[in-house]
């Protein structure tokens, strides 16, 4: 009897539950359409009294995008328009004929054609002078507009008129799919490697194997990776990049709703060779991947200014007409399971470019003119003076307090010895006129790249 009402009171309650829940489906799905007449009935009552004339698309393209408002930054609503712009960045590949241009007194002028594509098939050549696009003097068209004109479709046709050495020539030409490098590479003095990564596409991983086996074979000694101002991009080929750098295991995990949901691992053994990581303020993303990684695996040394701090990942989903959006479904973890959202990844030196336009910032500098020499333990103007003008330059550790500390000596030794001075450690005429010096040259021409310089340092004493 006990059994048979415990039996029926379960499927009782049970029952109960599956309506409930289909209720709630129900309800859920009632107020929905619900809300979708009354948005209805809002645009032909917009359209039909708004001051102005706006077209049914105008109102549908700022509902879309109204939804994703309520979301994060990173969550977006695309037109088709602005989705085909999008695919192209993320997929690193665009219809065209594959020429770098620019205008150089009033002509526009072939830099180089990209290897492999329609133009440089075809013969055209660097300085070549490009006089017509499809029958319209470029002198017509605003250069933008020329660079777009020469874009298009893959299949579709283009005529140049080209002028080379006094000749014209005309280049019947079909575009095709144009892939973009996002990698610059050279080997820098004392023979570094450096690299530097624009974004992370579909087709970084690819470009960054040649670049860096080709580094490999000039036997660098170290490796700078420059992700300074590279906005983030596909973490896949993030992963793929650390995988010289960093041990076997986890170098970041995905998480969504208080969960992980993936973890990405690096497959390969690391080189035995010094790596500096060179980050600022709008390495965001992706870049901050790596970054967190190699700090959190000991594999290198990050130099620079603190990160951006978007640790959020997407989705990009698409309509069939054309549209789209972008939707964040994870923030991600590094190794040890720190948060970069927000947050950024802080360097383990810190060390900011200036811009050359810092000169008030030096009229705060004590002057320098006691005419003694200070050794460890001193106290002074110069060394205040001194100390200032080492941070100012790139030495970050250095505190201005007055006393000459022992960080301050092992910042003039490194001064002394990168200037050609004798490496004392003690703060004496010709030390304290080439730090000057020093201040005055970045303020003057405000392009000298102390990070960079940094990174050059840090490699030079690793190897």
């Amino acid at each position: 009897m006990w059994k048979r009402f415990v039996k029926k009171s379960m499927i009782t309650f049970l029952s109960a539950a599956v309506v409930f829940a289909n209720a709630a489906v129900i309800s859920y799905a009632d107020s929905l359409d619900a809300d979708l007449i009354k948005l209805k009935n809002m645009i032909r009552t917009v359209r039909q009294n708004y001051v102005e004339e706006v077209s049914e698309e105008e109102l549908m393209y700022g509902a879309y995008s109204g939804v994703f408002q309520m979301l994060d930054p990173h969550s977006i609503y695309y037109s088709p328009e602005e989705m085909e712009i999008f695919e192209s960045v993320t997929t690193g590949k665009f219809g065209g004929i594959g020429l770098l241009v620019e205008m150089r007194e009033s002509k526009l002028i072939v830099v180089t054609p990209i290897e492999g594509t329609p133009a440089q098939k075809a013969g055209i050549l660097p300085g070549d002078i490009i006089l017509s696009v499809d029958g319209e003097t470029v002198q017509d068209i605003p250069f933008n507009d020329v660079v777009e004109r020469m874009q298009g479709e893959p299949g579709t046709k283009i005529t140049l008129e080209i002028e080379r050495e006094g000749e014209q020539l005309t280049f019947e030409l079909t575009r095709d799919w144009i892939p973009i490098n996002p990698i610059r590479h050279q080997v820098l003095e004392n023979n570094i490697g450096y690299i530097k990564i624009e974004q992370f596409n579909e087709n970084t991983a690819d470009y960054f194997e040649r670049a860096f086996n080709e580094l490999l074979e000039q036997d660098v000694k170290g490796f700078i990776l420059d992700l300074r101002d590279n906005p983030g991009g596909l973490v896949s080929q993030a992963v793929h990049v650390l995988d010289p750098f960093v041990p076997k295991g986890p170098v970041a995990y995905l998480e969504s709703r208080g969960k992980i949901i993936e973890t990405h691992y690096s497959e390969k053994d690391p080189i035995q060779k010094p790596l500096v990581v060179l980050i600022n303020e709008n390495s965001a993303s992706a870049a901050e991947l790596i970054a967190g990684a190699v700090q959190d695996m000991k594999s290198g040394t990050v130099v620079g200014t603190r990160s951006y701090g978007k640790g959020t990942v997407q989705t990009v989903f698409s309509s069939a007409d054309g549209s789209g959006f972008k939707l964040t479904v994870a923030t991600y973890l590094t190794p040890n399971k720190r948060e970069v959202e927000g947050l950024g990844i802080e360097p383990d030196i810190v060390v900011q470019n200036h811009t050359g336009q810092e000169w008030k910032q030096i009229e705060n500098f004590a002057p320098m003119l006691e005419e003694s020499d200070a050794a460890l333990g001193d106290r002074g103007l110069n060394v205040y003076g001194a100390q200032q003008r080492l941070k100012f330059i790139g030495y970050t550790d250095v505190s201005a307090t007055g006393i000459l500390d022992e960080m301050t000596q092992n910042a003039i030794l490194d001064f002394q010895n990168t200037h050609a001075l004798p490496p004392t450690g003690i703060l004496d005429a010709p030390t304290r006129e080439k730090i000057s010096e020093k201040v005055l040259n970045i303020l003057a021409n405000g392009k000298e790249d102390l990070q960079l310089q940094k990174a050059i340092e840090i490699i030079d004493k690793q190897s």
